[in-house]
């Protein structure tokens, strides 16, 4: 039996930089996906010895909603008692966000760090609350997922700590908002300008006005479009 100091998993739910790519259009540089799925495994590691990445070479499923829900499935398979899930768009993510939620399922509380656009960008749950079929069956990639998520959880008397909101890197417009977000590392807040530059080249190259050119595509992760 696994001591109580090794009973969560950390989940990282990413996929490499070619397939994350062809899922999220706008992010045309490799450099940029690699150094989020260092970071956010690095992130994990200070946090907890158990980390487990989770990309497309493992998922299993016809969509994301079996994807993800069979990756968490297969991990409490393993023994685990706590299962806490990111991805690799959430560059305000913290090791203290990520403690708090290995601090709180050790209380008997499930976690949810809800994304400022309806999604989530951590989910931390106890084995006795995971129900396959029922997480099959929430709105994933939808702005709605963080609300019926905590609706599901309360609907089997679970008590929920709810994160800080943060923001994801889902769109050209998430983007525009980390490029003055001095908070970020050098390095990440570099490549997310370069990429944007290398975007109104190609813009400009297609004969698009700059001004006042509008990116509405939205493309999240978990909650919010993205992997499929």
């Amino acid at each position: 039996m696994l001591k109580r100091a090794d009973q969560t998993a950390i989940l990282i739910f990413a996929n490499s930089s070619k397939e994350e790519m062809h899922h999220k259009s706008f992010l045309k540089d490799e450099r940029l996906i690699d150094y989020l799925n260092s970071k956010t495994v690095k992130l994990a590691e200070k946090a907890c010895s158990n980390v487990i990445v989770y990309d497309e070479s493992l998922q299993v499923g016809s969509n994301f909603s079996e994807k993800f829900s069979n990756a968490i499935h297969d991990i409490f398979k393993r023994g685990f008692k706590n299962v806490i899930t990111i991805g690799n768009d959430s560059p305000e993510l913290k090791v203290s966000h990520i403690q708090e939620a290995i601090h709180k399922l050790q209380e008997g509380q499930n976690v949810i760090g809800p994304s400022k656009d309806g999604g989530v960008y951590l989910i931390g749950i106890c084995k006795d609350q995971f129900d396959l079929n029922e997480f099959l069956s929430l709105s994933w990639q939808t702005k709605f997922l963080s609300n019926d998520l905590e609706d599901l959880l309360k609907s089997k008397g679970s008590k929920i700590k709810k994160l800080e909101y943060l923001q994801d890197i889902d769109s050209y417009h998430d983007l525009l908002y980390f490029s003055n977000h001095f908070s970020l590392s050098e390095i990440l807040r570099g490549l997310i300008i370069t990429l944007i530059h290398n975007f109104k080249k190609q813009v400009r190259r297609t004969y698009l006005p700059i001004t006042g050119f509008h990116y509405s595509a939205y493309f999240f992760n978990k909650g919010s479009p993205a992997i499929s």
